[in-house]
């Protein structure tokens, strides 16, 4: 009987794992007008439930890692967007921390900064566009004001 349990847990655990599997998001960030800015995120979507998001920036914040949950979040914290979102802390150039929400459904973003203990306020925000995307003269990184 419990060779029965063992090889029954054995068989649950492989099929949730390969149920499982990872979802890559690559992408260049805009602003709400379809202006590109100079970064994006290459972003791994994994776990059993997919929660956990763990990946890097790219464009002229090279270089930077990244990781977080995806979650519901409040349509109100959203740009243009409800349910379920990456929530992403990364680090930058900036001395204050900054947490990206990244909506997959929706294709859209903002860029929330600490503001030292007296709350959060949005930086930028827009949508995104699957892979890398022409730098256009002038493009700043999204966490730039």
């Amino acid at each position: 009987m419990k060779k029965m349990l063992v090889l029954l847990c054995v068989v649950m655990m492989s099929c949730a794992l390969a149920s499982a599997k990872t979802t890559f998001y690559g992408f260049t960030f805009q602003d709400h007008s379809g202006f590109y800015y100079c970064d994006g995120m290459g972003l791994y979507l994994y776990g059993s439930p997919k929660a956990l998001v763990d990946g890097y920036q790219t464009g002229c914040y090279s270089g930077y890692n990244t990781n977080g949950f995806k979650a519901a979040i409040p349509s109100a914290y959203q740009f243009a967007a409800t349910g379920a979102t990456m929530i992403l802390g990364t680090a930058t150039n900036n001395p204050n921390s900054l947490i990206y929400l990244v909506n997959p459904t929706y294709h859209t973003w903002v860029n929330w900064e600490s503001g030292g203990g007296s709350g959060e306020f949005v930086v930028n925000y827009g949508y995104w566009t699957n892979g890398v995307s022409p730098q256009q003269k002038g493009a700043k990184a999204s966490a730039q004001r």
